[in-house]
């Protein structure tokens, strides 16, 4: 020390406080001084110097205690939390590698089966990192924080009481009941809805609010039921972002994360930060946010996936040589199944040995079952194109084909913004189209060849839009290995050597009423009449009960006309995944029908599968893409094994 104040030029008066202050290091019976204290005088040291300050030397570092419990002695001992005898050896596990392993994560997906103590660990973790601040005696200091700056330890969830009931409620009976916290890190008890610590440490319940944390210190926090955080739309938020959907759950973890990243990322990669950020929920879809999170943590060593099936949770109620039976998980082309042995698997990897306690509840709803008991989100609500490459791909080749022109000059209309009217008016003349449908690329079309098109309109049930598609099939190719959908069985079968068709979707469509209008039938009607005139649309249909009077002028036209619904039967859905998957379909880029193809999922109730979207999300164009190729398929194709 004294050859460092001449080296610095340090004032005698200054040299005489160091030399003070250095003879009253604590050190114990041997002499030694402990390492945090010896870091936090230190630091102090360091401090002192660079703000010519002596005053923070006198403040106290390191923890209070000569023992720091690890996080199994606080959830079990009765100076804690209580719980011996009462937690299973796997969220004892589980705990354990949240808080000790090496290294220490930061960031913790606890998913799975539902009833595989999740609440449980979560409380317990926040309370964990709660106690570790409670061992310091200078919390603020030791986190690089403001003196007066408050720490906060928050529970979250999309509604407040849930938040309140399985998580803070927990937490805060237990350390009403802790010796330890009453004598060492007493709570003020004049507030119920925060625990107020000393030195400005509280426990928090939150609402959903994506904000709700804004200019809170966060240090450590739960996000419960994460995955099933709506999806919205029509959010005011997005007024001044160029996204397209405003997803509630991903920007409550984002706000979250970011807020304790940007505050202790040092402490973080260091390895010695006490908070954890716990995201707590049970599996509810295949893209779901747990599915993208366990995908992230292949890349990033500070996230913990914890993904337990009800029995691995339960091991002490399911041993070793406890009966069970065999089923081969679902792809987006099967559902599940009960197998007799892994040799009548398709993908004996993609089969899951279950207690036959529970094979009653498998028979009578395997996927329901597999995600209640296993935390195996069903493929049914999963993503019905997985293929977001191919669905480039495909646009690609439109866009190559066609020198990057459109049949349409715009994707959304409304005809009072084209045409200045909005309903059919029968005195008017002819609708200047050309203001619509592109010349050129009409003109292409008729210099192609004598093609047979068809076009199909999904007609919106609450007048709000309507999809159009036109599209035909320009030649065939060998499919080597591939799925036929079989309506009778409503299952898709295996085939090989196929001869399929390639179909080019010419125009996609997405027509909208302005706000207190309604979309007129027959302009639409005389849209692809207009059409007609010009190309041989041999094919038309509509999949609502009120276009009997568009389909029946169509057939005046000597269209072949007929109501077609792809909602009734999947199989024009199924020809048409097939048709991206293998490369066998052009369509033009298309904002809303990219977005609702990437968007769509695929639900099975009942034995019966269903393509539908999201709450918040569209698929008009999308089916009337559909539309389109189940038509062409049905009536223009007639499939073939190759020779």
């Amino acid at each position: 020390m004294h050859s460092f104040a001449r080296k610095e030029r340090i004032s005698r008066r200054q040299v005489q406080i160091l030399e003070s202050y250095l003879r009253a290091i604590p050190t114990d019976s041997g002499g030694f001084v402990r390492l945090d204290t010896l870091v936090g005088l230190l630091n102090n040291f360091q401090r002192a110097i660079a703000e010519n300050d002596a005053a923070f030397l006198e403040q106290r570092r390191g923890y209070r205690t000569d023992r720091v419990v690890d996080v199994i002695e606080f959830a079990e001992s009765r100076e804690f939390c209580a719980l011996k005898g009462s937690l299973w050896t796997s969220t004892k596990e589980d705990l354990w590698k949240i808080f000790h392993n090496h290294p220490p994560p930061f960031e913790v997906l606890l998913t799975g089966a539902a009833g595989t103590a999740k609440s449980t660990k979560s409380w317990i973790s926040t309370g964990y990192s709660l106690y570790l601040l409670s061992c310091l005696w200078n919390p603020q200091l030791e986190m690089g924080m403001a003196p007066v700056d408050e720490i906060f330890l928050i529970f979250q969830s999309m509604r407040l009481a849930t938040a309140t009931d399985t998580l803070y409620e927990r937490l805060r009976r237990a350390v009403d009941a802790s010796p330890y916290f009453q004598g060492n890190f007493p709570r003020n008890r004049k507030k119920a809805s925060e625990l107020l610590f000393p030195n400005h440490v509280t426990v928090k319940p939150v609402t959903g609010a994506t904000d709700a944390v804004l200019g809170l210190n966060v240090i450590a926090g739960v996000i419960t039921e994460i995955n099933f955080m709506p999806v919205r739309k029509d959010s005011v938020k997005l007024l001044y972002s160029d996204k397209q959907i405003f997803d509630v759950g991903m920007e409550m973890y984002r706000n979250l994360r970011n807020r304790i990243i940007g505050r202790y990322k040092q402490l973080i990669e260091r390895g010695d930060f006490v908070g954890r950020l716990i995201l707590d929920s049970a599996r509810n879809h295949t893209n779901d946010f747990a599915a993208k999170k366990i995908e992230h943590a292949k890349r990033d060593s500070t996230i913990l996936i914890v993904d337990r099936t009800l029995w691995n949770a339960r091991s002490h109620e399911y041993p070793p040589g406890t009966p069970t039976f065999l089923v081969e998980l679902g792809t987006d082309y099967r559902p599940p199944r009960i197998i007799t042995g892994p040799e009548e698997a398709e993908d004996p990897e993609n089969v899951l040995e279950i207690p036959m306690v529970f094979r009653a509840e498998c028979e009578q709803d395997l996927e329901q079952a597999l995600k209640d008991l296993a935390g195996v989100p069903s493929t049914s609500t999963g993503r019905f194109l997985p293929f977001p490459k191919e669905i480039s791909q495909a646009q690609d080749r439109y866009q190559a084909r066609s020198g990057g022109l459109t049949l349409f000059r715009l994707e959304d209309v409304s005809f009072r913004d084209v045409f200045g009217i909005a309903t059919y008016d029968p005195n008017r003349d002819r609708l200047e189209w050309e203001l619509l449908i592109n010349g050129e690329y009409l003109t292409r079309m008729k210099m192609e060849g004598d093609y047979r098109y068809c076009v199909h309109v999904d007609m919106s049930l609450s007048g709000d839009a309507t999809g159009l598609a036109l599209g035909r099939i320009v030649d065939t190719t060998v499919v080597e290995k591939t799925h036929y959908f079989n309506p009778e069985q409503s299952q898709l079968t295996p085939i090989e050597n196929l001869v399929s068709p390639v179909y080019l979707i010419d125009g996609v469509l997405r027509i909208h009423a302005r706000p207190g209008e309604q979309i007129d039938i027959n302009i639409i009607t005389d849209l692809v009449l207009e059409l007609h005139r010009h190309i041989q649309i041999r094919y038309g249909s509509a999949d609502w009960m009120e276009s009997a009077a568009m389909l029946q002028r169509w057939r005046a036209n000597r269209i072949t006309t007929g109501r077609v619904s792809v909602d009734k039967s999947p199989a024009s859905y199924f020809e048409l995944k097939h048709a991206i998957r293998e490369g066998r379909i052009l369509f033009p880029p298309h904002q809303t029908l990219d977005r609702e193809l990437r968007r769509l999922k695929r639900i099975t109730q009942g034995g019966t599968i269903k393509i539908d979207h999201e709450t918040s999300e569209s698929k008009d164009c999308s089916d009337a893409v559909a539309g389109v190729v189940g038509v062409l398929q049905r009536c223009e194709h007639r499939y073939q094994r190759s020779s």
